[in-house]
């Protein structure tokens, strides 16, 4: 048998199984009218197109990165990072290499070659040096993207520190943490519109059952199990989550996982939870 049969036999019922469903409630003349039939048709679309988007949820350092690049077999994301940007990473099949990314002021960027995207990764989907020790990932979604360069008042600031205390994962005095995260404010206020949010990259896999699958690395999922807007988005067109936790090593609390999953970002999707 070859390695693909499973899923092509699978494929075959689950298709054949709907068109048993369709074609009882075109014989009993009933409607296949509402939310639940369109979700119900657009699934077995997906299914025909051989298309499904696994998005890989998870916290700061959960291995996010490493996962994918061996669900794989290439290494396409960079590992070596204490954690990743805000930016949505989706990698689909494409006869050829190219990337695509979306920056916050609406530009976008394509990039070609194997080394020009390693780099590009490297320089945007992962985080400088001086603020891998705060949380990015939360700053950009709860602030900087949404006041872009507009004044935001001390109050907001100061609720937003006291709100990432359990975020401070790698135990900075508060102090240092709390000025870092002022620094990092001040410095990304007046270049909001580089940060990149989405960045798309199309592989040409060898291997025929990965060419319908669109895997999604999305930024660190925060101590509240929030996720932004752009995530969001995502996740609520997803086909399967997978939320990773590390064994060992540093993560926020394990709280996280379960405000995850009571969040309104996966009200829609909670089935899809592996």
């Amino acid at each position: 048998m070859k390695k693909n049969d499973g899923y092509q036999k699978l494929k075959k019922e689950v298709l054949r199984c709907y068109d048993v469903f369709s074609d009882f409630f075109t014989k009993a003349q009933i409607p296949q009218e509402g939310d639940s039939f369109d979700e119900l048709k657009n699934q077995a679309k997906k299914i025909k197109a051989d298309q499904f988007k696994l998005m890989v949820a998870g916290e700061a350092k959960s291995g996010k990165s490493t996962f994918i690049n061996a669900y794989l077999g290439q290494e396409i994301l960079p590992m070596d990072v204490l954690q990743c940007s805000s930016s949505v990473v989706e990698i689909k099949y494409g006869e050829k290499l190219p990337l695509k990314a979306f920056y916050a002021n609406g530009n976008t960027k394509c990039i070609e070659g194997k080394k020009a995207i390693q780099e590009f990764l490297h320089e945007h989907a992962a985080l400088d040096d001086d603020y891998r020790d705060i949380p990015v990932n939360t700053i950009n979604n709860e602030l900087i993207l949404k006041y872009k360069d507009k004044p935001i008042a001390q109050k907001i600031i100061d609720d937003l520190i006291k709100g990432v205390e359990k975020e401070n994962i790698h135990h900075l005095s508060s102090h240092i943490y709390t000025m870092r995260i002022k620094e990092y404010i001040k410095t990304m206020q007046k270049q909001w519109g580089k940060i990149v949010t989405e960045i798309i990259i199309t592989y040409p896999f060898e291997e025929e059952s990965m060419r319908g699958i669109s895997v999604i690395d999305s930024p660190g999922v925060n101590a509240a199990g929030r996720v932004g807007d752009v995530t969001a988005k995502y996740l609520e067109d997803a086909d399967a989550i997978m939320f990773l936790r590390p064994i060992t090593g540093v993560a926020v609390e394990a709280s996280s996982f379960k405000d995850f999953l009571e969040s309104k970002s996966v009200d829609l999707n909670q089935k899809a939870i592996i």
